[in-house]
């Protein structure tokens, strides 16, 4: 995502920076702040879990990617079991009703 935005940013520069030198110094501070924090191993990092794990927040962003990676692995598998069970009479939660 970052990369995108700095890509459309700067064919923009290119573009319209001769239109207004100081909306093109923002936007060349503004494209440093960007690269230092590719640079930042932590960039990926959510601030909530960097904050709540100051020590530990990219090995907590680590598990909960694993884990999702896991709840999309079983997916297809939770599907087929609830069908299954549907299919035998089995009632997995109340019925919500529209409106």
């Amino acid at each position: 995502m970052k990369a995108l935005v700095m890509a459309r940013l700067t064919a923009d520069l290119e573009v319209f920076e001769a239109a207004s030198k100081s909306w093109g110094q923002d936007v060349r501070q503004y494209l440093e702040r960007l690269r230092g924090s590719l640079a930042d191993r932590n960039y990926l990092t959510p601030p909530e879990l960097a904050n709540t794990f100051p020590m530990g927040g990219g090995k907590q962003m680590h598990l909960l990617i694993w884990r999702f990676a896991h709840l999309l692995e079983s997916w297809p598998a939770l599907v087929d079991a609830a069908r299954s069970l549907a299919a035998s009479g089995v009632e997995l939660a109340p019925r919500l009703d529209a409106g």
